[in-house]
């Protein structure tokens, strides 16, 4: 029976870290926690240790954490790192995700000040503050987390205190694949604070994630070379994603890429030059596909903003701001091309409103390739 178990945990593992095609990794130990566990034990399978307190201090680079179903009423905080070819990993069954239950907790799970890390099947609810933190340089340079991997999290009602599902402030981090939901606090029936992830450092990618029910926006970008692609952004109470940048920070180099935002109360996408950052430039929006059956705004530029690229993209519904936004600033370097425009809805560039399309072209000289199509009925925008 004991070797049919250690089997089934390996298939489970190799299956598992082998999602991304990143490559399966070689552990140097193998720790397990469960909840009928013991501290005072070796953390072996037979042994386990009780809480992830424990095996947050205990890893070592390389070593694997399996965590058992049921609830862990505490904090995963990981302070030490691992190294680039060997991750320290902690690990939940993706059928049946142990639970980090945090309230009351600042967080469900915090990197601070540790690279190498991957998270990966854990179900995280309920925390004050952001139910994944992945600590920022920008506050405290040495504390700054890099190289992580969140992965295939379930985290749900997190952020109570007006805060964050996900929040990534290093480098270099992999969010793919979680379900984010309910995030940060409700402050009106329309209104609310917190997002759902909320990424300022650079080169980090934001994939596949699904990110539904945000108190504020579905998806917060800054920083430099970042991706957001193939993630779900549906029902947030403002946008779906938006880009506003704060000092000393920047916001350029952004791909917005292959996304669906469906229902979100203010619009798609909102891209912002009035933050006390740099004025965002040289992201490209482009393959998305933006449905809403009632909003303000489908894509809006604003204050400065520059070199935005928005191709071969796909809106649908009623806008009753405008399709496309760009104030009188959001000019320089802006290229729209091959977009598809269904629904109803005008067009804002530059200071005025067109109510057509064919005006909106011939005043901008944008739109080759594009159409437009006057439709109430969803199997029109085609």
């Amino acid at each position: 029976m004991q070797k049919t178990i250690h089997l089934s945990l390996f298939l489970l593992v190799s299956m598992l870290l082998g999602i991304t095609g990143e490559g399966r990794e070689a552990f140097a130990k193998t720790y397990y926690v469960a909840i009928n566990g013991n501290d005072a034990n070796p953390g072996t399978a037979s042994q386990p240790w009780r809480t992830l307190a424990k095996a947050g201090k205990q890893v070592r680079p390389g070593d694997l954490v399996m965590i058992g179903a049921g609830t862990y009423s505490e904090m995963l905080q990981v302070t030490r790192s691992g190294t680039a070819a060997a991750n320290i990993v902690f690990l939940g069954d993706k059928a049946n995700p142990p639970v980090i239950e945090a309230t009351g907790k600042r967080h469900g799970v915090i990197i601070w000040g540790a690279s190498h890390i991957r998270i990966q099947g854990l179900r995280i609810q309920k925390s004050l503050r952001s139910g994944i933190h992945i600590h920022d340089h920008a506050d405290s340079v040495d504390h700054g987390a890099d190289f992580n991997v969140i992965e295939g999290n379930f985290v749900q009602e997190c952020g109570k205190d007006g805060l964050n599902g996900i929040y990534v402030g290093g480098h270099n981090n992999r969010i793919i694949d979680n379900q984010v939901l309910d995030s940060g606090r409700l402050t009106s029936a329309t209104s609310g604070e917190g997002h759902g992830i909320y990424v300022l450092g650079n080169n980090n990618l934001v994939r596949g994630n699904r990110v539904v029910r945000s108190a504020k926006v579905g998806i917060r970008m800054l920083g430099e070379n970042n991706g957001i692609e193939s993630n779900q952004v549906v029902d947030n109470r403002d946008f779906g994603l938006t880009i506003w940048v704060d000092s000393p920070l920047k916001g350029e180099n952004i791909t917005i890429m292959k996304n669906v935002f469906e229902n979100n109360r203010r619009g798609g996408i909102s891209i912002y030059g009035e933050g006390s950052g740099q004025k965002p430039k040289n992201i490209t929006i482009t393959e998305n596909k933006l449905t809403h059956t009632k909003a303000e705004y489908g894509i809006r530029l604003t204050e400065a903003v520059s070199n935005v690229t928005i191709t071969g993209n796909q809106l649908s519904g009623q806008y009753t701001t405008a399709f496309l936004y760009l104030d009188e600033n959001a000019g320089a370097g802006f290229a729209e091309t091959n977009n598809l425009f269904c629904g109803l809805g005008s067009f804002y560039y530059l200071g005025k409103t067109y109510a057509s399309f064919d005006g909106y072209k011939a005043a901008s000289q944008q739109g080759a390739g594009s159409r437009y199509i006057a439709s109430q009925l969803p199997g029109d925008c085609k």
